[in-house]
């Protein structure tokens, strides 16, 4: 926990790095397009057979309808945290046609006859991640978590030009209380500082763990193997600073673990309709009126408007940016971490998907349609879904296919081929070292061998760390004579002894 808490503080430390597919757990090797494999797909607008498929292992091209898949890698990043790719558009009106890309180190633009992908403005954007491509008339439209921006493509070399995007909803007063635990555990509600307070206490718990297996190894094995060496500098030392260091990071380690055990679950749905003043996330919380993050975009050609999807729900506005964006009453259930699919069908539907299901969403009579068919007039809350909606195959507004985060490609319409995975995906494309400590973190790595007992290993991590906390505070507390009861006489108790493997051996 310490070592992947503080390196995941620092992701650009260990972009560079990967994890082979065969260092991972089953679990989580690509098949069938599952774990974000699909992320995105753009087809030729003439040719459903020719199709562009972008996801964790970067940007695959087909052109027999997904039989076979070759690998745009020319130009792409090599990491596996860098080539991840969140959206697709393919320009094939313009001379020549380009495909974008939008991946978490920034854009990339693919020239098909030189069959190599170029890097857009690097020095700005070398290590944004975009979120999301629109495309509204001759205008491209890049989107990342905090803003949007026009891409000018008039110059030698081609620049991003932020909008100002404005709101007529005023900043939310109050935050989600999981959002305050979060920004607490890793330290950023402080800002920069706060990450390094938060790494520092990370190195001492290291510490405090390699001290506390030492210091109670030593009597452990001086009684079951009968030795008599202690290395008893060597432990007279870790045993003093153990003391000493755990009692000045106790509050921070007991923070820490609180935290963590409260923004996963089991017990985050404790706390989830819970909460704070908005002012409470400190230098953490973005300056954007109306909504904090962004989540994904789409441009409504019928009424040459934009429509938004943030932390904060829906929000629409002119495609020229020229009134403020409105927000909008949608009751669409929103996984915790934000809507992975928005694009248009016909009729001027929208499809809307994410960890809590796919929908359609028709604005003409606010009603929700779960993707399985089950409809509510209304707009209300079609319930909960297995449905883990990561990407989807959109082919002149009708869908064809989409992704669930486990169970990987879903076929909706029966004549439409399959596309199979490239068998160099399963083989090669691994998982970025970031992502791998993340998995460690949560407890989720385990999952292959424990099951449904996954989630309650960083509860019960958290809760016995607070135990530990608790426990070594009130031993230093009471060799400090804090509690000591005094004898009738008024004279205060002796001192406690000292542990023998701390007493000098005399001969």
């Amino acid at each position: 926990m310490a070592i992947s808490g503080v390196l995941l503080n620092h992701p650009l430390m260990i972009r560079g790095i990967s994890v082979p597919p065969g260092w991972l757990p089953p679990g989580f090797r690509h098949v069938n397009w599952d774990r974000m494999a699909m992320r995105e797909v753009v087809f030729s607008p003439n040719d459903r057979s020719t199709m562009m498929v972008g996801g964790r292992a970067g940007v695959w091209q087909s052109r027999d309808g997904g039989h076979t898949f070759s690998a745009l890698g020319a130009g792409f990043p090599s990491s596996a945290y860098d080539r991840d790719t969140f959206c697709l558009l393919l320009t094939a009106s313009s001379r020549p046609p380009y495909l974008y890309a939008g991946t978490r180190s920034g854009l990339y633009r693919y020239d098909f006859k030189q069959a190599h992908w170029q890097a857009i403005d690097r020095d700005h954007f070398g290590n944004v991640e975009i979120v999301d491509l629109v495309q509204r008339k001759d205008q491209l439209l890049v989107w990342t978590g905090s803003g949007c921006y026009i891409l000018d493509e008039t110059q030698a070399r081609p620049v991003l030009h932020p909008t100002a995007l404005r709101s007529d909803t005023p900043a939310p007063v109050r935050a989600p209380l999981t959002r305050l635990l979060l920004r607490l555990h890793d330290g950023s509600v402080l800002g920069v500082p706060g990450k390094l307070m938060v790494d520092g206490v990370g190195l001492l718990l290291g510490f405090l763990s390699f001290s506390a297996i030492f210091i109670w190894f030593i009597p452990w094995r001086n009684k079951h193997l009968k030795t008599r060496g202690n290395g008893s500098r060597l432990f007279r030392s870790l045993h003093m600073y153990h003391r000493k260091v755990g009692i000045w990071a106790a509050v921070l380690l007991a923070i820490i673990a609180l935290t963590g055990v409260f923004i996963r679950p089991p017990f985050r749905q404790t706390i989830a309709g819970s909460r704070v003043p908005a002012g409470w996330l400190g230098k953490a919380r973005s300056a954007v009126h109306g909504w904090e993050r962004i989540d994904r975009a789409v441009y409504l050609a019928q009424d040459d408007s934009i429509l938004i999807a943030t932390d904060n729900g829906f929000f629409k506005g002119p495609a020229d940016f020229s009134r403020p964006f409105e927000k909008l009453v949608i009751n669409l259930p929103v996984g915790g971490m934000g809507l992975d699919v928005l694009d248009p069908l016909t009729d001027g539907r929208l499809l809307m998907g994410s960890f809590r299901g796919l929908y359609v969403w028709d604005p003409a009579t606010n009603a929700i349609t779960n993707i399985r068919g089950r409809s509510t007039a209304g707009g209300h809350n079609p319930g909960k879904s297995v449905d883990r909606a990561v990407g989807a195959a959109i082919f002149k507004g009708e869908l064809l296919f989409w992704a669930d985060y486990r169970e990987g490609l879903k076929m909706v319409r029966s004549d439409a081929a399959q596309p199979v995975m490239p068998p160099e995906i399963a083989a090669h494309a691994g998982l970025s070292l970031w992502h791998v400590l993340f998995l460690i973190h949560n407890g989720r790595i385990f999952q292959d061998w424990i099951g449904n007992y996954t989630g309650w290993i960083v509860p019960i991590g958290g809760i016995a760390l607070v135990i530990v906390v608790l426990s070594g505070s009130y031993d230093w507390l009471h060799r400090k004579g804090v509690w000591r009861k005094k004898k009738k006489n008024g004279q205060p108790r002796p001192t406690p002894k000292a542990h023998p493997a701390l007493v000098k051996r005399v001969r």
